[in-house]
């Protein structure tokens, strides 16, 4: 859930410090907006998953 404190502005001003401007990508964005998602699309999905029963899996 850390990537629920920070904004993905944040997370892709850390990937363009972190991996330098000379390997900056456009694919940078997707990849932070995805990493803030990622909590999100779990939390959602978990509770569908384990309604599933044991016996069809």
């Amino acid at each position: 859930m850390l990537p629920l404190g920070s904004s993905a502005v944040m997370l892709g001003l850390g990937f363009i410090i972190s991996f330098g401007r000379s390997l900056a990508s456009p694919w940078f964005v997707p990849i932070a907006h995805t990493l803030v998602a990622l909590p999100f699309a779990i939390r959602t999905l978990q509770p569908a998953l384990a309604s599933v029963p044991e016996r069809p899996r």
